[in-house]
């Protein structure tokens, strides 16, 4: 597992495709003696299908990246750390953590930084003492942030210096916020009421110096509580999802093992790690405060013993740079920033032959990608997943071989995942019939933090309720094809965002699209579109609506149409923040076909408030 994948000799055969059904992929991948084994154990009270072979918690997985101790394994502008220093400077917090600051199992420790070397450090060093690390989104302004630290109860807090900034003036309202740790303090002096990360650990490039010491056992259960990561939701409060240690490695494996289920599928080897293979190196362009940063890649990079290198902050003209600097193999996270990168005018002046997978997820993304991607990296294994923040990331994945046959599926369910489609009424749906999907598996969030009534609504009988509008073919992959709360009905017909989107992203002129509903007093819904293009593209709003109906259902094309030239508004994990455009339907002329006055006035009105409640 985590072999070299050299794009020109490890590539998916073709003329053998598929070697093997899913099912027969899956028995395969999960017998005995595999890597993923599976057995069943009882989880959370439920029977649950548990990989054998993985780590028991994750500050197993932490202790097993001591064989790659001399390894690079974080890369941020000028700061190069190994995995044994890594370790170093966590068991010396951890220790920290439990001396002196007496930090108690499930006890909260928030961590609001960028993709920094400290990240990883902090969190692990909390896991370490059995407390429930909470990742908060470090770009949240001060009154967010101090929303979710009074949320979740934490007594400690470690933060960069911006972030100490936005939150200073709503400190006082923190009642049980009792030590607040600032590292890279760059924006002036840190306040001598706040501790430094710095003068307890020291700086990332003298970790390796840091005293070696021998830890007592933690006494961590797989099932005890591990990460609160908050929902990203594009309308309302956040909400805390908990997860255990098992949850969260169940879906890190769950990536995995759904990886090598694409070698199967196609007749070739699994790639296994060897002595003496290069390491593997991956940009991280997903924040660390969501799952998909977190679990699907951070984490898979532990696991790996491969190479993490970062950015302060996402910016593809630096991205093209670092991979041709670093010789990057891995890219990918959201959808968004493959075609950042794909479409970027200075691609073609740097050097990116060492790329070998564009993997991504977190939000929907159109085929054309997989197109693009591979007409830009030739022999580049493709890869896209499904989870939700509520799932710790991965529940299925598509790579290889059948993401090309398959560009809109989401892939098919991992080893330990099962999937249904259920009607309004809760009745399971056949193949290919629209409804909402439901999941399970041992890597579901066991509750809402301190929301029972929203865990209930979304958690029945070991099922979540996912609020995805989806369907799944006969061979058991999933396509997903809308938010239920996102899908329009234009008189009495339901349309689902994605495949317009999908649809208008194929036009080559077009580099983001966002599928809103715009009210009508007698449709209830007409589609509106509000569509990014490069400055000083000419593309007219006819000319697109011709392009869209040679692919789509006249119901289907967009009525009212708004080209931008600046990116669409994306929250930290992709998600294109729709209630903000729906601003830029309420002031038009003809939002409805009758022309009244009155009536428009009324359209405004409701315009408006879809942009508040959606």
């Amino acid at each position: 597992m985590g072999g070299e994948l050299n794009k020109n000799k490890a590539g998916m055969n073709k003329s053998n495709f598929p070697a093997m059904s899913v099912l027969a992929a899956n028995e395969v991948l999960s017998k005995p003696g595999s890597p993923f084994e599976i057995i069943e154990e009882n989880v959370l009270g439920q029977k649950q299908r548990v990989f054998k072979n993985a780590p028991a918690h994750l500050p197993a997985l932490l202790d097993n990246t001591l064989k790659h101790s001399k390894k690079t394994f974080f890369i941020y502008e000028k700061e190069r750390v190994t995995f044994g220093a890594n370790h170093k400077a966590t068991k010396v917090l951890a220790a920290y953590f439990r001396d002196m600051l007496n930090l108690d199992k499930g006890e909260r420790v928030a961590v609001i930084m960028r993709n920094v070397p400290q990240w990883p450090v902090t969190v692990m060093a909390a896991m370490k003492c059995g407390a429930i690390a909470t990742p908060l989104n470090s770009m949240w302004t001060g009154a967010e942030l101090a929303y979710a630290l009074k949320d979740c109860g934490a007594r400690i807090a470690v933060m960069c210096g911006e972030t100490l900034a936005k939150l200073k003036p709503y400190l006082r309202e923190l009642l049980s916020l009792e030590t607040v740790i600032v590292s890279r303090g760059s924006d002036g002096p840190v306040d001598a009421h706040y501790l430094k990360l710095e003068d307890i650990i020291g700086d990332a490039k003298s970790w390796k110096k840091l005293e070696d010491f021998a830890e007592e056992a933690c006494g961590i259960l797989p099932d005890d509580d591990a990460m609160l990561f908050y929902t990203s939701g594009t309308t309302g409060r956040p909400k805390g999802a908990l997860s255990t240690h098992r949850a969260v490695i169940s879906a890190l494996f769950n990536s995995l093992s759904s990886q090598a289920r694409g070698f199967v599928r196609s007749g070739v080897p699994v790639p296994i790690a060897k002595a003496g293979d290069p390491q593997r190196v991956y940009l991280i362009s997903a924040p660390f405060f969501h799952t998909t940063g977190a679990i699907a890649l951070l984490f898979a990079v532990m696991v790996r013993g491969a190479r993490a290198v970062t950015q302060h902050k996402w910016d593809p003209k630096k991205a093209l740079a670092l991979i041709a600097k670093e010789k990057i193999n891995v890219i990918g996270g959201v959808p968004t920033i493959v075609w950042q990168i794909l479409r970027h005018p200075d691609r073609k002046k740097h050097d990116l032959s060492s790329i070998s997978i564009v993997s991504y997820g977190g939000s929907p993304s159109a085929a054309e990608l997989v197109t693009e991607s591979r007409k830009a990296f030739p022999g580049t294994i493709m890869g896209n997943g499904w989870g939700m923040t509520e799932t710790c990331a991965t529940c299925t994945m598509i790579f290889g071989d059948d993401y090309l046959v398959r560009p809109l599926s989401a892939g098919a369910a991992a080893l330990t995942i099962d999937l249904q489609v259920r009607g309004a009424e809760g009745q399971l749906l056949p193949a290919n019939e629209a409804g909402e999907l439901w999941v399970r598996g041992p890597n579901l969030m066991r509750e809402y933090w301190k929301n029972p009534n929203a865990t209930k609504a979304v958690l029945q009988d070991g099922w979540l309720r996912t609020g995805d509008i989806a369907r799944i073919d006969e061979e058991g992959f999933l396509f997903i094809l809308d938010r239920a709360k996102d899908m329009l009905i234009r008189g009495g017909e339901n349309i689902y965002c994605i495949e317009v989107e999908n649809c208008l992203a194929a036009h080559p002129k077009v580099r983001d699209v966002a599928i809103i509903g715009v009210p009508h007093i007698e449709l209830g819904e007409e589609v509106g579109a509000v569509v990014y293009v490069a400055p000083e593209t000419k593309l007219t709003a006819a000319a697109l609506q011709k392009f869209a109906g040679e692919h789509l259902s006249a119901y289907k094309v967009p009525k009212h149409i708004k080209f931008v030239t600046q990116p669409l508004p994306r929250n930290e994990s992709g998600k294109v923040m729709k209630p903000q455009l729906a601003a830029y339907f309420t002031k038009t002329d003809k939002i409805s076909k009758s022309g009244s006055k009155a009536d428009d006035i009324t359209q405004r009105r409701n315009a408006g408030n879809l942009s508040r409640n959606r």
